[in-house]
């Protein structure tokens, strides 16, 4: 991919990486910083993709059946099929956002969208700077 975008397929649509990291009382906060990312990208236009809140979503819908946090049954998916999950989400957007923290796994969906040219931003303003350098088309904002 060039340095600009191919837009005939809609929106900018950007895959926000960062750290979930291991089920402790610290996970919900990076999963909120994560939310609220993709939250102002919406509201900029753009289509993010937070696989946070999908893993929360899970967590969420098993409730019932797990302590609050208790991440033990999104654990038992192997590490590895979350990566290979996250990595078919990059090859699939336009840009990645990588947030600020430790994460081996947001490093792997960093390297990969360089691998296939994919725009990697480290802010949520630099999304929307770039976008207005370069006119990408967002959704229309009402």
């Amino acid at each position: 991919m060039s340095d600009r975008i191919d837009q005939r397929r809609g929106p900018l649509r950007v895959y926000v990486a960062g750290p979930i990291g291991p089920a402790d009382e610290g996970r919900r906060g990076r999963v909120e910083v994560a939310a609220r990312a993709g939250y102002e990208l919406l509201q900029h236009g753009f289509a993010p993709f937070v696989p946070h809140l999908w893993a929360w979503t899970i967590q969420c819908s098993m409730a019932d059946a797990l302590p609050y946090d208790d991440w033990s049954a999104l654990d038992a998916l192997a590490y590895e099929a979350w990566i290979d999950y996250g990595l078919t989400w990059v090859a699939t957007c336009h840009a990645v956002l990588r947030l600020p923290g430790h994460s081996p796994g947001a490093d792997r969906e960093v390297q990969h969208a360089r691998d296939l040219g994919i725009l990697v931003f480290g802010s949520v303003e630099e999304v929307i700077r770039y976008s207005r350098l370069d006119r990408i088309r967002c959704f229309k904002r009402r």
